[in-house]
């Protein structure tokens, strides 16, 4: 088996198994502005069950998409040494680097983990309640970076 396949194949067990910390795409095998220069993939629990969150990173802007696990292993397949030359694995049992070079050969290498516990799968949401909302509208559900935007500016009556 190659090292590529070793590679998406312990992508896919952490991430059904729930020790998937994070997985990185990087150094991009082309300079076009069209694609993304790097990407990181995380577990989420969505109401249709367990996807693999994608951030696309452009240049000038972020793109978040959820795959199923069987997806989530074809797009790395598709993605592993044409669109990036590198990928890392963080899992809670062992830590994956794996290395293309330009030709094609694959250098898997691997590392003990550097992280104890997988962070919890969440969809990047968090319930915020204040006492300034309008009467009968309750908690809202905001995403994570508005509701660290309102818990930092907060002002002394909205305990």
């Amino acid at each position: 088996m190659s090292a590529t396949e070793l590679f998406i194949n312990a992508f896919y067990q952490s991430l059904n198994d729930g020790s998937l910390v994070k997985c990185t795409l990087s150094k991009s095998g082309s300079s076009s502005p069209e694609l993304p220069k790097n990407v990181f993939i995380r577990s989420v629990l969505l109401k249709k069950g367990l996807h693999a969150a994608f951030n696309f990173r452009f240049t000038n802007r972020d793109e978040v998409k959820n795959f199923t696990p069987g997806e989530a292993g074809d797009m790395l397949r598709s993605m592993l040494g044409s669109m990036f030359l590198n990928a890392s694995l963080l899992t809670t049992s062992r830590n994956l680097a794996l290395q293309i070079k330009p030709d094609g050969e694959a250098r898997l290498s691997e590392n003990a983990p550097s992280h104890a516990l997988a962070p919890a799968r969440t969809t990047g949401r968090k319930i915020v309640c204040s006492t300034l909302q309008r009467p009968g509208s309750g908690c809202s559900v905001l995403p994570a970076p508005m509701a660290k935007f309102w818990s930092s500016h907060r002002t002394n009556g909205d305990k």
